[in-house]
């Protein structure tokens, strides 16, 4: 076992002095990245949560409860929900695009082209299967995600906007 006495006996030679310091600076550096990486993941989020999230439905969709859950969190600003796909053009300073999915639905590819064009994310809150033409239009963009459970829901909403930066 070693003594406190031959502790301070080692760390009082030279040798020991440097290696003290030098593990410092290391901790340091480390910490100090660490850091960095946290606090720009947090402003990215914070400027993501500022803009508004923008809600396409399908006639027929319900999507009340979804909605209501992503205002309860108070964590992000949703825009009050449309039906009207001519809305797409609309999009600009929005974080991004949820889209109430139903098979068949108009304006699908004009929504998913506008947030192409916008450089913004869509989620498909999809509560029943892809048409394979829809998967195929989503699958040639390649920031979109389908989830079909609120809880998913909520997860992709926040995990996009604390990871996706805003496209200039």
């Amino acid at each position: 076992m070693i003594s406190i006495y031959s502790a301070l006996g080692t760390i009082s030679t030279f040798d020991g002095v440097v290696h003290v310091i030098i593990g410092l600076i290391v901790a340091s550096a480390f910490l100090a990245a660490f850091s960095v990486f946290f606090f720009k993941k947090e402003i990215r989020l914070f400027l993501n949560r500022r803009r508004p999230i923008k809600i396409f439905m399908a006639d027929g969709v319900n999507m009340g409860a979804e909605v209501e859950m992503l205002r309860k969190s108070k964590l992000f600003k949703i825009e009050e929900p449309t039906t009207d796909h001519r809305q797409c053009d609309g999009i600009g300073n929005h974080s991004l695009i949820i889209i109430g999915y139903k098979r068949q639905m108009a304006g699908l590819s004009d929504i998913v082209n506008a947030a192409r064009t916008a450089k913004i994310p869509v989620i498909v809150y999809a509560k029943e299967q892809l048409e394979e033409t829809d998967k195929s239009l989503l699958n040639s963009y390649s920031w979109h995600s389908v989830c079909n459970f609120p809880l998913k829901l909520m997860n992709d909403v926040f995990t996009i906007l604390s990871t996706f930066p805003k496209m200039k």
